[in-house]
């Protein structure tokens, strides 16, 4: 029970994180998918746009899932005079690159102001109704808890 609430805590971390990116950043594969183009976690994204906020000329790439297990064997080199921004992301191991680019987010205002007003909105999904049952044994194990201390 614990770790889905993990699960759930770090789902909601996200998508807050992918809500406060100026872009999201996507990599070129055409043997995935018919256009090519493919979305990176949103912690990997992150990373990268906060490079690129930065200026920096390059980044090495430690965040999310296979990039963490992966360390150091990654990089990324953004290019700031294209328009979208481009970039492209080496494997220092086999020396493939492949082309990297930033779809900026558009957000109305609506959405964002939203978001501002409702710190719980990005929890919602997760919100259900108690049975009268559900309520007394959940007060029940609040009750013990408290006595406890």
């Amino acid at each position: 029970e614990e770790a889905y609430y993990q699960s759930v805590i770090y789902d909601v971390k996200l998508e807050k994180m992918k809500h406060n990116l100026q872009g999201i950043w996507q990599w070129k594969d055409n043997h995935l998918n018919k256009d090519g183009w493919n979305e990176y976690e949103p912690i990997t994204s992150a990373q990268i746009e906060m490079a690129f906020q930065a200026k920096k000329p390059a980044v090495k790439l430690d965040k999310g899932t296979f990039f963490a297990q992966n360390a150091n064997a990654y990089s990324v080199e953004f290019n700031y005079l294209s328009e979208p921004a481009l970039g492209l992301q080496y494997n220092s191991k086999t020396n493939f690159a492949r082309t990297i680019r930033r779809v900026p987010q558009t957000q109305n205002s609506a959405q964002a102001s939203m978001f501002e007003k409702d710190q719980h909105l990005l929890w919602r999904k997760f919100y259900f109704p108690l049975s009268i049952q559900d309520y007394k044994v959940a007060v029940a194990k609040q009750n013990a808890r408290d006595s406890r201390q």
